[in-house]
Formats: C-alpha cells, sequence, structure tokens
C-alpha cells in the first residue's frame, strides 16, 4: 500500500487560507457554535484526546441534497500551497437529521449496531451520529498512519492510491461503482428486482447475486460487501472502539 512521505509542509494555520467553512477539527472542539452538535465535538474530543495526530485535520458542515444524502464522508483537499490534506464533512443540523437514515441505511445500522453490542433498536439517531463522525475519523487515521507516513513516495501519490483502493472495491460491489447511499436512492420507489436488473445488468455475475431475491435484497448485501472491504472494517473497527471506550460520556 502506498503511503504518503512524512517530512511534508503542513496545511496553513490561518483559516481564511482555507474554503469558507472549513476549520481546524481541535478549534471545533473548543466552539460552542449551534453549527456544530454536541456529539460532533465530543466525538472529536476523545479522538484528539488519544491521538494528537488527528488536532491538524480539517472539519466542515455540508447541505445533504435529500435524507439520503445527510450522513458525513471524508475528502482529501489542496491546501494553497499544493500539499494534500484530510477534512473530515458532516451533514450540517442536529442529529435528528440523520433519523430517516436509521431505516433507508437499514443494514448498516445493523450491522454497526452489532459492533458496538446493541440491538439495532437501541440505535438512536444521536447514537448513529456519533458512529458516522467516529466512522470518518477512523477513515482519517487511516489516511494519516498507513497513506501519509511512508517515505518513499511523495506528493499526491498516498491520496491517489487511496482514491483507487476505493474505485477497485467499489468494482466489487453488486450495483459495481456505486456506494451503498447512492443505490439506496437510486432504487427508492422500485418494488421490482427487474428494474434494478435493467440498470445493473451486471448483477447476475456478482457471486452472492443467488442471494438476491428483492430490492431490499439487493441493498442488503450492498451494504454487506461494502463494510466488508479493508478501510470500511478499518473505519468501522475505529468508531465501535472509539464509542465504546466513551459510552458513558455519549451515553448509550
Amino acid at each position: 500500500m502506498l503511503q504518503f512521505p512524512r517530512h511534508r509542509e503542513e496545511p496553513s494555520e490561518d483559516p481564511l487560507e482555507m474554503r469558507a467553512g472549513e476549520r481546524r477539527l481541535a478549534d471545533c472542539v473548543r466552539e460552542s457554535s449551534s453549527e456544530i452538535p454536541r456529539v460532533v465535538r465530543d466525538v472529536a474530543r476523545f479522538a484528539i484526546e488519544e491521538d494528537s495526530m488527528l488536532a491538524k485535520i480539517w472539519f466542515k458542515t455540508f447541505t445533504p441534497r435529500s435524507a439520503f444524502d445527510a450522513g458525513g464522508y471524508y475528502e482529501i483537499s489542496e491546501d494553497p500551497h499544493g500539499n494534500p490534506f484530510v477534512t473530515i464533512c458532516i451533514s450540517e443540523g442536529e442529529s435528528q437529521a440523520l433519523a430517516p437514515l436509521l431505516h433507508l441505511r437499514r443494514r448498516a445500522v445493523e450491522i454497526n449496531a452489532e459492533m458496538l453490542g446493541i440491538a439495532p433498536e437501541q440505535m438512536t439517531p444521536e447514537l448513529f451520529h456519533a458512529f458516522i463522525v467516529a466512522h470518518e475519523l477512523g477513515h482519517a487515521t487511516d489516511f494519516l498512519r498507513n497513506y501519509q507516513s511512508d517515505p518513499t513516495v511523495s506528493g499526491w501519490e498516498g491520496s491517489e492510491e487511496m482514491a483507487m483502493h476505493r474505485r477497485e472495491i467499489l468494482k466489487t460491489l453488486p450495483a459495481g461503482n456505486v456506494p451503498p447511499g447512492d443505490l439506496a436512492e437510486i432504487l427508492s420507489g422500485m418494488h421490482s428486482l427487474d428494474a434494478a436488473l435493467s440498470l445493473y445488468p451486471g448483477l447476475k455475475k456478482h457471486p452472492r447475486f443467488y442471494e438476491i431475491k428483492t430490492i431490499e435484497d439487493l441493498l442488503a448485501i450492498q451494504e454487506e460487501e461494502y463494510r466488508a472491504s479493508e478501510p470500511e472494517r478499518y473505519a468501522d473497527a475505529f468508531a465501535a472502539r472509539l464509542l465504546k471506550k466513551h459510552a458513558k460520556e455519549i451515553g448509550f
């Protein structure tokens, strides 16, 4: 696995030089603005207390296009000096805005709940919000530790390797090249597997196609295969460990 060099120039410390709305994750922990929900600040604080390396990553909110788009993701961007840096992106608003995802991404909720040692019905919007934030911090940790620190590569090679790894994973899914959340939105309202097959004829070639009898089966297996990939397992394991360690503070 290719990685970033250890000795690179850090992103500018001046938030005014970054894109509007971005700030250091460490600064988010200290803020009380309603723009940043308490659960985001708490999870960020727990992570930074364990690993100060995470204090240097960036954070921003985004406006989701729909209920399917709520949640979070990470991105690797370029600072004013041309160097890559990681940003955690979380949909704006309080945790209740994620409530529809408990149904729309039901299989993901079940998988996350199992990792936390709770029943799926115990997964609240607040706890799911916390898991999403921690999961994306897991991806950031993966990037910083497993892609950024190898001195044998330079520049954007680590970022490109991480992106390539993700593209290769998406190709292996039943509905190829489509993340589970996007697939759930694309197939929303469909009730016939034939309709899905017309969009994704490659489904028939997937090794688990024999298990897929309904749209719900397809969405579940798409989620399972995605979350079984190495980067998603890493991020999920990071999130589960962090939240279980701080269960009392989080309140579950």
